[in-house]
């Protein structure tokens, strides 16, 4: 329906509630990077890519002593993610109380 009239959003109100839908899209791109190789030589796509850190690696090599937890402490940071709040229609099992 949004599509069919070129809308990005639309609102209702039914039985006093305003709903509003919202039309998303998203696009991903996917690489063959052996093919992509193949074609542009191992010297050409390696000045393309980049090592990158492998985390569980690196975790097992903490565990096993192989690196030391501290130093790596130095350059790791933690970030905690945003809190969100999700809304949803209550069911019986729900009216009880405190989830």
């Amino acid at each position: 329906m949004l599509a069919e009239q070129e809308l990005k959003s639309s609102s209702a109100e039914i039985a006093g509630v305003r709903y509003v839908t919202t039309a998303t899209s998203r696009t991903t791109t996917k690489v063959d990077e052996q093919g992509l190789k193949k074609a542009l030589g191992a010297r050409t796509f390696n000045k393309l890519t980049k090592p990158v850190l492998d985390k569980a690696k690196l975790e097992t090599a903490i565990n096993e002593g192989d690196v030391d937890a501290a130093i790596v402490s130095q350059y790791v940071e933690v970030k905690d993610g945003a809190t969100s709040i999700r809304l949803t229609k209550a069911t019986e099992e729900d009216s009880d109380g405190d989830a």
